[in-house]
């Protein structure tokens, strides 16, 4: 996996954008931990970048829970959700806490974005959003994207949406 450092450009391009912020639950033993765990991460990545955040384990196991539903065998009631923000949200961010590596649900948001061509980090540090690194991007696919620059953010340039730096 090819990485660099988040740029001060790249994380104040953030706000006024739709984050999806990826984390493991379903193999993890404690779903209400997980869940907090990540509630704790979206609510530090939304302070930090003043972005807006989805996160599906946020969203959806509170959904759950509220309704008296299994969040594993149950999931196809919210999975459709998932779906649609995937494809509204502007950025991924995965957090590498325990067990992300080995997520299928994470693997496949980050597939999903791979193959719209979206910019893709990774938080290693969750306690910390501003450490975040930025994957290399392949040239989006899709009809949405056409006559978008094909640019790398940095200070001088413009991101991949044509938007000047502030």
């Amino acid at each position: 996996m090819n990485t660099s450092p988040i740029t001060k450009v790249e994380f104040e391009w953030m706000a006024n954008r739709l984050i999806y912020l990826a984390t493991p639950y379903s193999k993890l033993d404690d779903l209400d931990g997980a869940a907090t765990t990540a509630a704790n991460i979206a609510a530090r990545l939304a302070q930090a970048t003043h972005g807006a955040v989805f996160s599906p384990i946020v969203h959806g196991h509170a959904l759950c829970r509220a309704g008296n539903l299994d969040p594993i065998k149950d999931a196809v009631a919210w999975s459709a959700l998932n779906d649609r923000m995937i494809e509204e949200c502007d950025i991924l961010v995965v957090a590498h806490m325990q067990g992300w590596d080995e997520s299928s649900g994470v693997e496949v948001e980050i597939a999903a974005f791979m193959t719209a061509g979206k910019p893709i980090f990774d938080m290693r540090d969750i306690a910390r959003p501003g450490s975040m690194e930025r994957r290399s991007r392949q040239k989006p696919p899709r009809d949405r994207f056409d006559g978008v620059p094909d640019v790398e953010l940095d200070a001088d340039k413009r991101d991949y949406l044509g938007h000047a730096p502030r």
